[in-house]
């Protein structure tokens, strides 16, 4: 193998800008890096090849949800360590092992050498040392903190929960076309690209159960309960199985008073949730909101994302209310007004729904950048 270093990229991340080198055959090494090394460096000057360029487009799929395992040429010799850094970058995204699992993979029990060799890494992500966790359950070490350790195995868990538990729905031309054309609507566009599908909850139940995660709490926090907690039920969110979770595992992840109360009465109603999908949604509402804790918001939520339908927009939702103040230029909205407004959209409703909530999320990003 020739080590002479020839190659050289820079790829910006969430997680901070990642150098890349690599030779004429193998990636060589994959570094974060620190504001020192920023200082010292021109991340501008780059001698890109085939191996940097191709490196770049996993690791942007990778952080973007879309990659299962990743595919970039590495060099491996014929040794322990090089076995164990082997047997793990063949993981794929979602999986978890402890150090001892790892060890016996490879025919040992030398679990702190193991740990050695994670620390040593110098192509993590994309040899995944982040995936290898405590017997107990617990993160662990991790180079670049534990924080991020956290947060690449929660982004992973992610990967699974789209792929296992919702299918992408395609918006069709006509709506496409709707929006594009929409001589307000359209406005939002200067900021973002339009959205070209959505993903739906593979059952209505399970949906259910997330919006209430959802209630009256900042999204990325409820977003973090919701992974974990299907992450408990091994990605299938089933009464049988919610029913088994104790109210004190509830509360380690973050859910708990009125929230865990309302999922208590859904895990005990008797309606049969799939069923819904036969009504139309007047009678889901009367149904729905039987339960106690199931209000109008939830079940606009559960039309749009667990049955898909094409009318909902939600006036008891603060983040379409902005999205249209921004848009009108307006200080508030009546719920006159709001009519008003969505008429000029009528039959659009969810895909103007979708493409409002995008569209604040990438307006509050930009104001704090």
């Amino acid at each position: 193998m020739n080590n002479n270093i020839e190659y050289v990229g820079y790829l910006n991340s969430s997680y901070g800008i990642i150098e890349l080198i690599a030779s004429d055959e193998y990636l060589l090494s994959l570094k974060i890096l620190t504001k020192k090394e920023l200082n010292e460096i021109d991340i501008n000057y780059e001698k890109s090849n085939e191996i940097i360029n191709t490196t770049k487009k996993q690791l942007e799929k990778y952080f973007e949800g879309e990659l299962e395992k990743f595919d970039i040429p590495l060099f491996f010799y014929n040794s322990f360590k090089s076995r164990v850094l082997k047997s793990l970058y063949d993981t794929k995204t979602g999986d978890v092992m402890s150090y001892k699992e790892l060890a016996e993979i490879n025919n040992s029990k030398a679990n702190r050498a193991v740990g050695t060799i994670m620390a040593q890494n110098k192509i993590p992500i994309i040899i995944p040392c982040h995936r290898i966790t405590k017997s107990d359950g617990s993160v662990g070490n991790y180079y670049y903190g534990s924080k991020m350790k956290e947060n690449l195995l929660l982004h992973e868990a992610e990967y699974l929960f789209y792929n296992k538990c919702t299918t992408k729905i395609l918006f069709s031309k006509e709506e496409y076309k709707m929006l594009i054309n929409h001589k307000d609507i359209k406005k939002i566009f200067d900021v973002m690209p339009p959205m070209k599908y959505y993903m739906k909850y593979n059952s209505i139940f399970s949906c259910l159960i997330s919006q209430i995660i959802y209630q009256q709490i900042a999204y990325k926090t409820a977003k973090k309960q919701e992974i974990l907690l299907y992450k408990i039920c091994n990605y299938v969110v089933t009464k049988e199985k919610l029913s088994k979770i104790d109210d004190k595992d509830f509360k380690k992840l973050g859910i708990s008073g009125f929230r865990l109360k309302y999922i208590r009465n859904v895990i005990n109603s008797n309606i049969d949730f799939e069923s819904l999908v036969e009504y139309d949604n007047e009678k889901i509402y009367e149904i729905l909101m039987e339960i106690k804790g199931i209000g109008t918001w939830t079940v606009e939520m559960v039309l749009l994302f667990g049955l898909g339908r094409k009318h909902v927009i939600s006036y008891k939702d603060l983040i379409i209310i902005n999205g249209l103040k921004k848009i009108y230029l307006l200080e508030e909205i009546s719920f006159d007004k709001f009519n008003e407004i969505v008429s000029t959209f009528k039959g659009f409703e969810s895909i103007v729904s979708m493409n409002l909530w995008k569209y604040v999320e990438e307006k509050y990003y930009e104001m704090l950048n």
